[in-house]
């Protein structure tokens, strides 16, 4: 019977000294936040080859990149017309901005399909814009779905 009492109070000491570790431990713990993307980003969707609004989008990207957030650029549908250097006289502004985007660091990806749709090789594509692929559906997907990019098309 004495040895069954010293045994409970040695597992009572034991679990009295594990609650208060924990009680001390457990408040000094900073909470934990999610980890979230440090720059903002934008995904700009340019399906247009209207030189006004592909002026207006890429411009906006420009200045958006000035600022500092991280920006994507995705040419498709009629868009992948304004990468085309073969009609430049139509899109010669556009693609000055184009060239300023790349030289900023903007990566400017053009739909493939797109490009087939409207007789467009890869060959004929402004300096710093490249053909998107299955890589460039994962560049794409990766930063379009990460914590604080905001997306605006035209």
């Amino acid at each position: 019977m004495l040895k069954s009492k010293i045994t409970n109070k040695i597992l009572s000491a034991f679990l009295f000294i594990g609650v208060t570790l924990t009680l001390f431990t457990g408040c000094t713990q900073e909470p934990k936040t999610p980890e979230v993307a440090a720059v903002d980003s934008l995904f700009i969707h340019l399906s247009s080859d209207e030189p006004n609004r592909a002026r207006k989008a890429l411009g906006y990207a420009l200045n958006q990149r000035k600022s500092g957030t991280e920006v994507l650029v995705w040419l498709d549908d009629r868009g992948v017309r304004v990468a085309d250097k073969s009609i430049n006289n139509e899109f010669a502004k556009v693609q000055t901005i184009i060239a300023d985007l790349a030289t900023n660091g903007v990566d400017i990806i053009v739909c493939p399909m797109g490009m087939s749709v409207y007789g467009i090789n890869k060959e004929s594509l402004v300096e710093g814009v490249r053909m998107g692929g299955s890589q460039g559906k994962m560049e794409t997907k990766e930063f379009l779905f990460r914590p604080n990019t905001k997306t605006l098309s035209w």
